[in-house]
């Protein structure tokens, strides 16, 4: 209980408490390792450039718990940003298709075209980019902009 109202002091300080609070977030974590909150929690405060094993490890410790669908939904969509961020483009991919099997938000089919387009597979980026406009019900114009640059792309002028 102290190292969570620690956690609340040093997340009040803003970057200041940063360091501090990633340190107590590493202790409850120690003392409830299968604590989902805390996982989620700890993760965003790891170096994705230098702490990619340990952020890998502690998913694969998050993924073995049993989660809600909005949990799990949740922490597909971290990993996939993390892995996209460090370009992971095939595990990215695994993590958009999941979360697609969860919940097909339109964002999803957004952020799976472009790890696709990533991985040079320009027809299943335009397909999931109006997979998203379809989705979404209405025109938007930074899909429209955005599928039309992969239609380009494709050599799919008509």
């Amino acid at each position: 209980m102290i190292y969570l109202a620690k956690l609340k002091i040093y997340e009040s300080k803003g970057k200041d408490g940063f360091k501090d609070a990633a340190e107590c977030l590493e202790k409850l974590h120690e003392e409830v390792p299968n604590e989902p909150s805390y996982i989620m929690q700890l993760i965003p405060y790891l170096d994705v450039s230098t702490d990619t094993q340990k952020i890998e490890s502690l998913f694969s410790t998050l993924f073995s718990l049993e989660l809600d669908s909005s949990l799990k939904e949740r922490a597909f969509r971290m990993r996939s940003q993390l892995r996209s961020e460090i370009q992971q483009w095939e595990g990215a991919l695994e993590d958009l298709n999941s979360l697609l099997d969860l919940n097909e938000e339109w964002v999803y089919y957004k952020n799976r075209a472009e790890v696709k387009e990533a991985l040079s597979d320009i027809k299943g980026a335009i397909k999931d980019l109006s997979k998203a406009m379809k989705t979404l019900g209405e025109n938007n114009i930074e899909l429209s902009l955005q599928r039309g640059e992969l239609l380009l792309k494709a050599k799919a002028y008509d």
